[in-house]
């Protein structure tokens, strides 16, 4: 039986994801341009490729969420101010 991966380093690829959508993303320069990476790392294995999307993909939806809220709120005020 093969031993588990540290927690430790599951949590890291999910907070990397995470950062990944939100706050300062991971950039790189190309040719002179910059570059935002939305993928996870070449180096990691399976499971930290999967804890990294499960973190970008948390992002999003958190990010959904939020503008759904702000939209409906928004909508609301205009119905009501009229």
């Amino acid at each position: 039986m093969r031993n588990k991966k540290p927690q430790h380093i599951i949590k890291h690829m999910f907070d990397r994801g995470y950062a990944s959508f939100t706050g300062k993303p991971y950039t790189r320069k190309v040719n002179g341009n910059v570059v935002i990476i939305a993928t996870p790392p070449r180096r990691a294995n399976i499971l930290e490729q999967k804890e990294w999307e499960r973190g970008y993909n948390a992002a999003y939806f958190n990010q959904l969420e939020r503008v759904k809220k702000d939209e409906a709120r928004r909508r609301s005020k205009e119905v009501h101010a009229r």
